[in-house]
C-alpha cells in the first residue's frame, strides 16, 4: 500500500484509511502504533496529541538511510500483547525495507510500552540486518512534534545536562530520550516540504553537534537524532530503546523521564547484564517493596529442570511461580500477592544443582 507523504499540514492531521493501528491509556498517557511503525502520543489524554509522530532510522551510508517516509512497508499488523511481557502495556507491529526495496535490506519490530498512571512511554526498535554483508550502522530517530494538539509554534531544546531533548509550548513539555544508544548528534530545524532524503537524513544523524534551541514558525519542528556507529553483522539484531515523557512543567517531564530511565536500568539492563554474563543468577525482584505484584528475573547457563517458589518468613509456601523444564537463557516471572499479606517474603530458585535465595517486601 502506497503511503501518504507530508506535503500540507491538512494530510499532516489525516488518518489514511486502510492504515490500521493499536493503542493503549495508561492514564496519564495514550500510545498509538501504527502499521508502518509510527509511535504517536497524547497526553494527559487522547484528546490532545503531543507527538505526531516517532519513528526509526538506520543509516548504512550517505546514500542508503532506512526511513519511515521513504522505506518502511507493515509486513505483520499491529497487536496488542496481553499479558503485557514488560510494563503493564504493549502493543507492537513488523515492518521491513519492501516499500523501496533499497538499501539497508532490514526488518523490524516496533514495540511501545506503558506503566499504568504514568506519563512516559518506551519504544524499542528491534532491527535486523537481513542482508548479506556486515556494516557499520548508525541507528537513530526522528520526531514530528504537535504539542497541545496543533502544529507549529513550538520550541524544540537540547538539554546537555539530561542528554535528552524536548518540545515545549504553553503547559506542554515532551522530551525524548536514546535509553540504549549515547546520541552524538541532535538536530533540530523547521519543518520543510522533503527533508526525508538519505542524504539529508545521514548529514542530520552524522553532523556530531547538538541544535541548541529553535523556535519554530507555524509549520512546526522535527528532530532527527542519531547514535554513534556500531558493527551490524548479517543476521544480528540490534536492540534501540527511547523513552517518551510528558508534563506540564518542565520540571514534571524531567521527573517522568527519571522514571523511566529507572524502569530501563531495572529491567532492561539487568537482561542485557545478565546474559552477557552467560552464568546461573537471580536478580531482585522489581518492585522492591511492591504491591500486589512484582517481577522476578533470573538466567539459566543451560537447560534443566527449574523451580521458582514463595516461602513467608515461617517457612510456608505460598506460591509457586515455575516448575518446568526451562531452556538456558534469560527469564521472567510475575508474583502476584493481591491475596497475601504485608511483610517479608522469600523467594527461592533452584535450577539443577544451583541454588538462589533473596528476600522482598509486600507493602499494602
Amino acid at each position: 500500500m502506497k503511503k501518504f507523504y507530508l506535503f500540507t499540514l491538512a494530510v499532516l492531521l489525516s488518518f489514511p484509511a486502510g492504515i490500521q493501528a493499536q493503542e493503549f491509556s495508561s492514564g496519564l498517557m495514550h500510545v498509538v502504533l501504527g502499521t508502518y511503525g509510527r509511535v504517536r502520543v497524547s497526553a494527559p489524554d487522547v484528546s490532545v496529541r503531543q507527538v505526531d509522530r516517532l519513528s526509526f532510522l538506520l543509516a548504512k551510508s550517505r546514500t542508503e538511510v532506512f526511513d519511515y517516509q521513504e522505506d518502511a512497508e507493515g509486513v505483520v499488523a499491529p497487536a496488542t500483547v496481553s499479558p503485557a511481557t514488560w510494563g503493564d502495556f504493549e502493543i507492537n507491529v513488523g515492518i521491513d525495507n519492501s516499500y523501496s526495496n533499497k538499501p539497508p535490506v532490514v526488518s523490524a519490530v516496533v514495540s511501545s510500552f506503558g506503566w499504568s498512571n504514568s506519563a512516559f512511554t518506551i519504544s524499542k526498535f528491534s532491527v535486523t540486518n537481513n542482508g548479506t554483508e556486515s556494516f557499520d550502522a548508525i541507528p537513530g530517530f526522528e520526531m514530528i512534534p504537535i504539542n497541545e494538539g496543533t502544529y507549529g509554534n513550538e520550541v524544540l531544546k537540547y538539554d546537555a545536562d539530561n542528554s535528552l531533548f524536548y518540545s515545549y509550548k504553553g503547559a506542554s513539555y515532551v522530551g525524548f530520550k536514546s535509553l540504549s544508544h549515547p546520541l552524538t548528534s541532535v538536530t533540530l530545524f523547521d519543518w520543510y516540504d522533503l527533508f526525508y532524503t538519505d542524504t539529508l537524513f545521514y548529514d542530520y544523524m552524522t553532523t556530531g553537534t547538538f541544535t541548541d534551541s529553535v523556535a519554530t514558525g507555524g509549520d512546526g519542528g522535527v528532530a532527527v537524532a542519531g547514535a554513534a556507529s556500531v558493527v551490524f553483522p548479517a543476521g544480528a539484531t540490534l536492540n534501540m530503546y527511547v523513552a517518551i515523557a510528558f508534563g506540564q512543567t518542565k520540571a514534571q517531564m524531567l521527573a517522568q523521564m527519571s522514571d523511566a530511565i529507572l524502569v530501563y536500568s531495572a529491567l532492561v539492563g539487568v537482561k542485557e547484564e545478565m546474559t552477557a554474563a552467560n552464568t546461573f543468577a537471580l536478580q531482585q525482584n522489581y518492585p522492591n517493596p511492591f504491591n500486589p505484584s512484582t517481577k522476578i528475573s533470573f538466567y539459566l547457563e543451560k537447560d534443566a529442570e527449574t523451580s521458582l517458589r514463595i516461602y513467608d518468613v515461617l517457612g510456608n509456601e505460598v506460591a509457586v511461580l515455575v516448575n518446568s523444564q526451562l531452556e538456558k537463557g534469560y527469564h521472567e516471572a510475575e508474583f502476584d500477592a493481591s491475596k497475601l499479606s504485608s511483610g517479608m517474603y522469600v523467594y527461592r530458585l533452584v535450577s539443577g544443582q544451583k541454588v538462589a535465595v533473596k528476600k522482598m517486601s509486600l507493602l499494602k
